[in-house]
């Protein structure tokens, strides 16, 4: 409608701006269904999203190296760990055979107790080394990337008994 003058009326006015608010209205309902709509698939796909990225992250190439590696670096670090603690035993009894239990002097007790703080330390390092190696050997992210010719895990007792390791990737012990 417009008035004599030919100018719109004050009605058409409010009519419109009545439109704008409604349209605007329907506008931000609309955005906020969508987004509502958009998290909600979000969510919904999330553990199939999240097993996905973690097969991406489990073969990349990245990670097979460094998990190939990082078994290698274990495996040797057991081996040596395993042949110290066998040397610290060896050279602790070879000291109490050379002395006499309770025959020696305070510097030699004080010597045998450093030897077997030593052997005991050394055993324990080692038992470290073979509890990761064999608990990152049974994890999701590790376990396919175990050399074949590494074991799939060590007995606990070669930190004790060093002719208990099994074979090396070279093939000796």
């Amino acid at each position: 409608m417009s008035n004599d003058n030919g100018f719109p009326s004050m009605k058409d006015d409010v009519k419109g701006a009545g439109r704008i608010f409604w349209y605007g209205l329907l506008a931000v309902v609309v955005i906020g269904a969508l987004s509502w709509l958009v998290w909600g698939m979000t969510v919904a796909t999330s553990d199939i999203k999240g097993r996905g990225d973690q097969q991406i992250q489990i073969n990349s190439a990245t990670n097979r190296t460094f998990q190939y590696e990082h078994f290698l670096q274990l495996d040797g670090d057991i081996r040596s760990q395993a042949q110290a603690a066998d040397t610290a035993r060896k050279a602790l009894a070879s000291f109490e055979a050379r002395h006499a239990a309770g025959a020696g002097n305070y510097a030699d007790s004080q010597l045998e107790g450093q030897m077997m703080q030593d052997a005991t330390g050394a055993e324990q390092i080692c038992r470290n080394s073979v509890n990761t190696y064999n608990n990152e050997s049974q994890s999701v992210l590790r376990q396919k990337f175990v050399d074949s010719r590494l074991p799939v895990s060590f007995p606990s007792t070669v930190c004790s008994d060093v002719n208990q390791l099994p074979p090396s990737i070279t093939g000796q012990r």
